[in-house]
């Protein structure tokens, strides 16, 4: 320790415990910082005193800060993944479980509070326990949307278009994929575990017993690309949960397939996946992209291709079986919600929509008998698909070209005066 010139000031060395690591201090200063050795600090950020315990690891941290932080993050991702999967898959969480989530939810919505972030029409003391008390979590979801703060709806917002949710959900693998499996037998997938195929619809009618004035048209097999691209667009989109959200996969399947929502009957396999491909195009919250549309037709073609194993049933077959399942759930619904009567369905111009429902799964089942009486016909669809589709991939490509071209021009082009002096 020495003293400065001026008389009053100090300079203080001490020396840690490794060696050679000297601090220097002007002045003697009481230090503040919390004693960790009683376990009352926060072991995350190791500044402030703790105010919570993580039910998950036990871990004492101030802050949401700290609760987000990477040293935190295996643990609090984990435990969101673990929540938000168990919902999807609508398995059961115990209370033990539910209880975890709401002391999370809880301590989130605690420490915006502390920030001033809380919604002025919400009462003091009104936790998101009592908001949500009696809401369904995967029914309710507009009642719950209503029931968020402002500033939640923004933080899940950013949580959406950051991808942030997205990363939390794992990538569903279609059943058709695996060509080795069988209806009904069990789909082993390392990102989605065990899924099933779906069952082949019983008591398929006769094509004679359908048709009684004129035979089916030879052009039948495009109409069913048409229908079979719309089902693989409302699977992949709906990441093999287009079940658990009926209402939106039947009216969406309904509009992408001209076949059956306007009756339109294709002469070329071309304007049949056209067809689909600007239906998916101009609803926005439907589309992905071009890159997307197309990857459908490989679908397509697995469909028809089948599984390798079982020759008597076709992969076809299971994917009508299921949209017939889709709309007869759908029909079984409307009758028994009249409350609501599909409240989606209200775009639908329909004024009987429970009719329209019952005339769509009559096309399915037609489509059904007719491809057990065609499968060899439609078989001869696979190499037209391919060039179809390398077609459809150039016309991109020199699309995005020309785009890029006309951008790079406008770029160049120099600026026009909008005032000039004139002497």
């Amino acid at each position: 320790m020495t003293r400065g010139g001026d008389g009053g000031r100090l300079t203080i060395a001490s020396k840690s415990n490794m060696a050679g690591d000297i601090r220097l201090k002007d002045d003697v200063v009481k230090d503040d910082t919390p004693d960790f050795t009683d376990a009352s600090g926060c072991q995350l950020c190791l500044k402030k005193l703790s105010k919570y315990t993580c039910p998950r690891c036990n871990v004492k941290y101030c802050s949401v800060e700290c609760y987000r932080s990477r040293k935190h993050v295996q643990c609090s991702e984990t435990f969101y993944k673990q929540c938000v999967m168990d919902t999807l898959k609508g398995d059961t969480i115990d209370n033990h479980e539910k209880r975890k989530m709401m002391e999370i939810l809880k301590r989130f919505e605690q420490e915006e509070t502390e920030d001033g972030l809380t919604d002025e029409g919400l009462e003091l003391g009104e936790n998101l326990e009592e908001r949500l008390e009696g809401l369904n979590l995967n029914r309710d979801t507009e009642r719950i949307w209503e029931k968020l703060t402002e500033e939640e709806k923004r933080e899940f917002q950013r949580a959406v278009d950051d991808g942030y949710i997205g990363s939390l959900v794992d990538t569903w693998v279609p059943w058709w994929i695996n060509r080795d499996a069988s209806p009904g037998e069990p789909i082993r997938s390392e990102t989605t575990g065990n899924c099933m195929l779906p069952k082949l619809l019983k008591n398929i009618p006769q094509l004679s017993s359908l048709i009684k004035s004129k035979p089916a048209s030879d052009q039948t097999k495009y109409n069913l690309v048409n229908i079979l691209y719309s089902y693989v667009y409302i699977c992949r989109y709906y990441n093999g949960c287009h079940h658990d959200f009926l209402q939106e996969a039947v009216d969406r399947l309904w509009r992408l397939s001209a076949v059956l929502y306007h009756t339109v009957h294709f002469s070329s396999l071309d304007d049949a996946l056209r067809s689909a491909i600007e239906a998916s195009q101009q609803h926005k919250e439907l589309f992905n992209s071009e890159e997307f549309s197309l990857s459908i037709i490989d679908d397509i073609l697995l469909l028809l291709k089948g599984s390798e194993i079982d020759k008597e049933t076709h992969y076809v077959e299971l994917a009508l079986s299921d949209i017939h399942r889709l709309f007869a759930k759908a029909i079984k619904l409307s009758k028994t919600d009249s409350k609501t009567n599909l409240a989606i369905h209200k775009n639908i111009e329909s004024k009987d929509h429970g009719k329209s429902l019952w005339l769509v799964k009559k096309k399915i089942l037609f489509m059904l008998a007719w491809f057990c009486e065609n499968q060899e016909e439609c078989l001869t669809l696979i190499p037209f698909l391919v060039v179809v589709k390398e077609a459809m991939a150039l016309d991109v490509k020199q699309l995005q070209e020309e785009k890029l071209k006309i951008q790079k021009s406008r770029m160049q082009r120099p600026g026009k005066k909008l005032i000039e002096e004139i002497n």
